[in-house]
């Protein structure tokens, strides 16, 4: 139809309606690209992504999902005699979405995880982890030196098991402390003495066994008065003299972790004090039950499970030989 229109006016209309045309394949194009997401949103499955993970016994699970989520982890736990329980941790994601789990000395290959969702919804994640073999230690009991202690062996453990618990940090401290990359070494020179996890026989003077049970600690060869850094930031929750930890300290360093050094000869820091990575914070020595000075490092998430120092290293779980 002739519409009394000038050439240029035809050609400017002809432009004007294929660029509407390509305009509208676009938007349907990038609709279809968008659907999947779209989807997703609405049926309401949380997101999950591993940032950092060292799946074996003693090792972790660094991950993120939506912020302050409800998360449900099923798995094992020993307590101080070895024996092994099934237990379900309640834990929530940080304001940025990132939650840690961690796998105690026992923990059964299969270990899952739940995410609470958008309107009653779950993810349910399983979590496979590897097997772990563990040596048999033959060691002598040592006497205890005789003194006077501060508090009563029962006191010495409900102030561990207090310094285990984080509920009174504030929202973003695992934020400012706890973080992606692998932990710093507490010595310099990491030998050990003995490897986390293993069974260790206690032989009294007759040679009877008085004892048989893991040690969760990794000892560290070291001389009397080596250095001791913190492998990565946080704050004192401890810093005491015990009967068989010796001089004891530990560092709480957000979402539920707290890493201990015993047998200390020196403690450089308080409690309360806020420590950054590298941050000299004590001296090796030979207090309490040890057999000679070293450093014994442990790692506790949660006061659920008992980790390997060693799986948050470069080293990675059984690396520090």
């Amino acid at each position: 139809m002739d519409l009394g229109l000038t050439s240029h006016e035809r050609v400017f209309y002809q432009l004007r309606a294929e660029g509407v045309l390509m305009w509208k394949a676009l938007a349907f194009a990038l609709c279809l690209t968008m659907a999947p997401t779209a989807l997703a949103q609405q049926t309401g499955e949380p997101p999950f992504e591993v940032v950092r993970e060292s799946l074996a016994p003693g090792g972790f699970l660094l991950g993120r999902t939506t912020p302050s989520a409800n998360l449900r982890f099923e798995t094992q736990r020993s307590d101080r005699a070895g024996a092994v329980t099934d237990v379900t941790v309640q834990l929530s994601a940080d304001a940025n979405g990132y939650f840690l789990l961690g796998f105690d000395r026992d923990a059964r290959a299969a270990q899952r995880l739940t995410i609470a969702g958008a309107g009653g919804t779950e993810r349910i994640v399983p979590i496979a982890i590897g097997p772990r073999e563990y040596a048999v230690r033959d060691v002598w009991d040592v006497a205890l030196a005789g003194e006077d202690f501060a508090q009563t062996p029962q006191q010495e453990l409900q102030l561990k098991d207090r310094a285990l618990r984080t509920v009174s940090m504030p929202p973003d401290f695992g934020e400012r402390f706890l973080s992606a990359d692998p932990f710093g070494h507490p010595l310099a020179l990491l030998q050990t003495t003995s490897a986390w996890g293993n069974s260790r026989r206690v032989h009294n003077r007759a040679r009877e066994v008085i004892s048989n049970r893991p040690h969760y600690g990794l000892d560290l060869r070291a001389d009397v008065n080596t250095q001791v850094r913190a492998p990565m930031g946080g704050r004192v929750s401890l810093a005491r003299r015990f009967r068989v930890d010796g001089n004891i300290l530990m560092i709480d360093h957000g979402q539920g972790l707290v890493s201990a050094y015993l047998h200390l000869n020196r403690i450089l820091v308080s409690e309360g004090d806020e420590l950054s990575a590298g941050q000299l914070i004590a001296a090796t020595g030979r207090t309490g039950r040890a057999n000679g000075p070293h450093l014994c490092w442990r790692l506790r998430w949660r006061d659920t499970a008992s980790l390997d120092p060693a799986c948050f290293t470069d080293a990675g779980c059984g690396g520090i030989q």
